[in-house]
């Protein structure tokens, strides 16, 4: 038996597109729209012709796409230690025993987690390895920073990885030393890779497991895909997924570049995929992060005399991966925090001239800190900005302490739209919350959810254009723009329902308004009670 097509009416329909911007009703036929418009011009269609769903006020956005995740590392993190919040030292570390004590005593494999955050804790100081071999003495622990760019890992940990105080520091990375040159239990970027390594991943089973309440979750905030910046087990998880037919949401993958499987993966090409994973390109570090004082600077961190961060990949050896990419027919995706990375980025992309495949763009993950002089280059070498509206906010206190005049170089959200350059927004999940509508928030009032002010009031933007960073943007940063990203006739028909208008109503009430409906590809895949379908 055919389905009917469903007929949405009764409230506004925001398409994200040029004509119409905004209608009042739409059909969905099967995974695609055929049409919108104006309700009243279907005053002569019989209404047992469609499946009638009556909005009641509520309005319609395309689905939201999170430009900037580690989809698998997300999932997996929801089941790990989790340090975000920890209010100080001693806190972190009773979390941590607390996590500890519910593992099976026979089980002495590697403890993992993420989210300590040096800032928050009510005396600032660093973590140290002899503290956490008291709290677990028997077996490995690592701890990510909140920012990633730091492990915090006990002596266990070290051992396994043979990092003595004589080991050299790997190429874009550091390892804590005290000043009698004895490990202090903390590695800095590539760094951390000599003792991850070491740690077994979880089965794919046990990924896949855990991605099941992960994409329930995206689905209660509205988000119908993502681009993914995991490993290559990350890749290799999703894949099983896909071609099994059970992966839900648009991924769009972007391996890391690692010069041991660089010829093998500049085999592929950005675009290749299937219905829900794509091939997106490398990902590639430029430098570390602010939180870490890792971020790679013109000038040293207003609290240090000398350190000017880390330079993860050399200007020569981007220049040789972005060329070797380009000619493959591979986007590449860099990370850039500070303003000497971006600008170290920007170089390696004019290296490379207007020989860029019309198919993908490049683009630089963060944008954080960018120097004036560099600002317009992004749309004159058509570099995609990929931004993190929920970092501005969660790092006002880091900018000041570490940036002091300078973070009025941070988050040029207004600055790059007036530009009119591709600039597509997402969270940085697990670093952030996976919540668009908290994005969209923090790039409109410049405001942290529990309401501090931003550093930088002058480059907020329109809700409007904080949610074409959180729609179409994201597909046209992907080169999918024709097939999904806004509601107009022939694309997929990704969606959702809010239970009141931020379009037109006080920025406050965004973060009130509640996602009432999801659907991808026309099947419904979340909704609110009373919702009516």
């Amino acid at each position: 038996m055919t389905s009917l097509k469903k007929l949405f009416y009764g409230g506004r329909i925001y398409t994200m597109a040029d004509s119409p911007a905004v209608c009042d009703a739409m059909i969905v036929d099967g995974d695609h729209i055929s049409w919108v418009g104006s309700s009243s011009e279907l005053s002569s269609v019989p209404s047992d012709s469609f499946e009638l769903i009556d909005l009641d006020g509520q309005i319609i956005l395309p689905g939201f796409i999170d430009s900037h995740t580690h989809l698998v590392f997300w999932a997996l993190s929801r089941q790990q230690i989790d340090l975000d919040g920890a209010t100080s030292y001693e806190n972190a570390l009773k979390i941590i025993r607390d996590f500890a004590s519910k593992q099976s005593k026979s089980d002495k494999s590697w403890l993992v987690g993420k989210g300590w955050k040096r800032e928050q804790w009510r005396k600032i100081k660093w973590p140290h390895k002899s503290e956490l071999d008291r709290s677990v003495p028997d077996r490995p622990v690592a701890v990510f920073s909140k920012d990633e760019h730091l492990l915090w890992v006990n002596s266990k940990a070290l051992a396994i990885a043979g990092i003595t105080g004589q080991t050299p520091d790997p190429e874009g990375g550091e390892i804590g030393r005290d000043a009698g040159g004895e490990t202090t239990g903390i590695l800095r970027d590539n760094a951390c890779r000599l003792v991850l390594m070491h740690a077994k991943p979880p089965s794919r089973r046990e990924a896949e497991t855990a991605l099941k309440p992960a994409f329930a979750e995206m689905y209660r905030q509205g988000c119908v895909g993502v681009t993914s910046f995991d490993n290559i087990y990350g890749f290799e998880v999703l894949q099983t997924l896909d071609i099994a037919g059970k992966l839900p949401v648009r991924v769009v993958y972007h391996f890391p570049h690692d010069r041991v499987t660089e010829d093998t993966i500049l085999r592929m090409k950005t675009g290749f995929g299937s219905e829900f994973l794509r091939i997106g390109g490398i990902k590639i570090f430029a430098d570390g992060a602010l939180g870490s004082q890792t971020a790679l600077m013109f000038k040293p961190f207003a609290d240090s005399k000398d350190n000017m961060g880390i330079e993860a990949t050399s200007p020569n050896e981007l220049r040789r991966i972005v060329g070797k990419a380009t000619k493959a027919g591979m986007a590449c995706a860099i990370h850039a925090i500070g303003d000497r990375a971006n600008r170290n980025v920007l170089d390696a992309f004019e290296a490379v001239g207007r020989n860029v495949s019309s198919r993908f763009r490049h683009r630089i993950e963060h944008c954080q800190i960018v120097h004036p002089q560099d600002i317009k280059r992004f749309a004159e070498l058509k570099v995609v900005a990929s931004m993190q509206p929920s970092h501005a906010t969660a790092d006002i206190d880091l900018m000041k302490r570490y940036l002091g005049s300078r973070q009025r170089d941070s988050y040029r959200f207004r600055t790059f739209a007036k530009l009119g350059l591709t600039m597509c927004f997402g969270s940085d999940a697990p670093i952030e919350p996976l919540n668009p509508l908290h994005g969209i928030y923090a790039a409109v009032t410049g405001k942290a959810v529990e309401g501090r002010i931003c550093f930088n009031p002058r480059e907020t933007i329109s809700v409007a254009q904080a949610v074409k960073g959180f729609t179409i943007a994201g597909a046209e940063a992907v080169g999918d723009a024709q097939r999904r990203g806004n509601l107009i006739a022939g694309k997929k028909a990704d969606f959702i329902v809010l239970d009141r208008d931020i379009m037109r109503l006080d920025a406050e009430q965004i973060l009130k308004t509640t996602v009432t409906a999801t659907y991808i590809n026309g099947e419904l895949k979340y909704c609110a009670d009373g919702f009516p379908d």
